[in-house]
């Protein structure tokens, strides 16, 4: 028996596009947090207006250039509507600085600027706030290919993140691997209608299945928000392909039907800016059935459970500005929240289980900063638990390192380490070609131990290549493996140079990266040279196994 698995996000080259299942409602709402001197004797001053300016991709002393016409020409500038509904003061209130820096960094995580200031100026008829922006390129045509052990990844991708300048997200990408085809659509808004209400939808049209996901809710707006709430539904009638010992075929094929609904919502139970006490209740149906994939159709069960949760999370948030770490020069907001959940949920025979069981989870995130970058460490661990025992479960423990030890050098190490016992089918470990070890093939490492290390350093050769875009030398070495409890330890490492590229007009902070990889020796391939393309680093804190 098992709880339902996790349901993640689903991503079009890098954007996301709907929230990652119910540990998306038991994960704290990473909350930016900046305070105000309470001891201050003088009361702040009065917001006479509130002036937004904005601005186009490039100025007018570039656009002497023609590429500068032909880019501003076709961008279409974000509405001021989408800019006025993130802020979070007005005319006739005090000035509050906590506030305004709080609109700076909604404003930035929009993905749709270059830049975000607020100033004031004082007037005649008194505190004047200006808001300036400026807007960066918003569409994203992408082609992407990787190669590991003969095997070819390759994507092409449109997507629009600022949608006839609205602030909304729209995508269409293709990509062909060595399991499947498929072609994915999505839309998202955060503002779906007004300032509250947040939609999300996602179709994946693969060549063995299809899913469909969508969310609607309210997120936090503000550390002000007392409340928020989701509803996430996905559909699905796909195949899971089960792999073992790096062998290219899969060990096991699998149809899944899936059917989930889940409706959870987040209070504040106390606290204030600096710190926060969050109460989360969530219930779902679902219906995951897996039959064998086979010249004579199985019939499908139909086994439909339901599930109650509920979790305390403890918020004390922290945000750092970074510049040139993943990109080349503009300001990245890091979240070095600090956040502790325990949840728990019930299981019982009654709604559709088995026999009587227990979910618990625990989940940690946390970070600081360290010069100027940062590290990141967080801790992922579910089971559920039943009169005989842990039936099932996950534990992920992962770092990441970002440090600056020059003003043209990068350096970045990540770590992570896992256990799983009795995962859903398909959600297994999973390394190679395009997830953690870049040089090897698809799948060549699966199972339910894993281990996984990366370290880059990267030597910026320019900043404004043309005007236009960052350049900078990379090497670096991955190790890894990953194999099941009743198998011995399968592991193997490469290394490598590369270029980093990044377009500095572009909304996309993370660098393109092409790579020269060396693979060395290991009971699962032989020792060889790989070309690898892609964007940003191959990892993420605590990736969660596989769609």
């Amino acid at each position: 028996m098992r709880l339902p698995s996790v349901t993640r996000a689903s991503t079009v080259m890098g954007l996301r596009l709907v929230p990652a299942g119910w540990l998306w409602l038991l994960a704290p709402m990473t909350l930016p947090a900046q305070t105000v001197d309470s001891s201050r004797a003088m009361a702040p001053p009065m917001v006479h207006a509130v002036v937004i300016q904005r601005a186009d991709i490039f100025d007018a002393q570039e656009l002497t250039k023609w590429y500068a016409r032909v880019a501003n020409g076709l961008h279409i500038m974000t509405r001021e509507w989408v800019i006025r509904r993130e802020i979070l003061f007005g005319a006739g209130e005090p000035y509050d600085s906590a506030r305004v820096a709080e609109t700076e960094r909604n404003l930035r995580s929009l993905g749709i600027f270059r830049r975000v200031t607020i100033d004031t100026v004082s007037s005649d008829s008194g505190l004047v706030v200006r808001v300036r922006v400026r807007d960066a390129w918003s569409t994203q045509a992408d082609a992407r290919i990787s190669s590991g052990g003969g095997e070819v990844v390759y994507s092409l991708s449109l997507n629009e993140i600022n949608f006839l300048g609205t602030g909304s997200r729209a995508g269409a990408a293709y990509r062909k691997d060595p399991d499947r085809t498929a072609l994915s659509l999505a839309y998202g808004s955060h503002r779906f209608l007004g300032k509250d209400v947040a939609l999300n939808l996602f179709l994946d049209a693969r060549s063995d299945g299809t899913i469909f996901s969508g969310s609607v809710g309210r997120p936090f707006r503000s550390l002000d928000s007392r409340s928020a709430y989701s509803l996430f539904g996905t559909v699905g009638d796909f195949t899971v392909l089960r792999f073992r010992d790096g062998n290219p075929e899969p060990a096991q094929v699998l149809r899944r039907k899936l059917g989930l609904g889940r409706l959870g919502g987040v209070w504040i139970v106390k606290g204030n800016r600096r710190r926060q006490l969050q109460a989360t209740l969530t219930g779902q149906l679902l219906r995951d059935d897996f039959v064998p994939d086979s010249a004579i159709p199985t019939p499908f069960p139909k086994t439909v459970t339901a599930a109650l949760g509920s979790a305390m999370t403890l918020v004390t948030p922290r945000f750092a500005v970074t510049r040139g770490v993943l990109g080349f020069g503009r300001e990245e907001d890091v979240d070095l929240t600090t956040s502790v959940t325990l949840g728990v949920w019930a299981a019982p025979e009654f709604l559709g289980y088995p026999v009587n069981g227990v979910g618990l989870t625990f989940n940690l995130r946390t970070g600081l900063p360290v010069g100027q970058g940062y590290l990141r460490f967080g801790v992922d661990a579910n089971g559920l638990f039943t009169g005989e025992g842990a039936d099932s479960g996950t534990v992920v423990l992962g770092s990441t390192v970002a440090l600056k030890p020059g003003a043209r050098q990068v350096v970045f190490l990540h770590g992570e380490v896992g256990w799983q016992r009795n995962p859903t089918p398909g959600a297994e470990f999973d390394l190679g070609l395009t997830a953690g070890l870049r040089a090897f093939r698809a799948h060549a490492f699966t199972g339910t131990r894993m281990f996984y290390g990366s370290a880059e350093i990267r030597h910026v050769l320019t900043r404004e290549a043309l005007g236009l875009f960052g350049l900078a030398f990379a090497a670096f070495a991955d190790y890894g493996g990953a194999w099941y409890a009743d198998e011995p330890r399968r592991s193997g490492w490469d290394a490598g140079f590369g270029i980093r590229a990044g377009v500095n007009r572009s909304n996309d902070v993370d660098a393109f990266r092409i790579d020269l990889v060396y693979r060395f020796p290991s009971e699962v391939m032989p020792p060889g040279w790989v070309v690898s393309v892609g964007r940003s680093l191959p990892f993420t804190l605590l990736p969660q196994g596989r769609s």
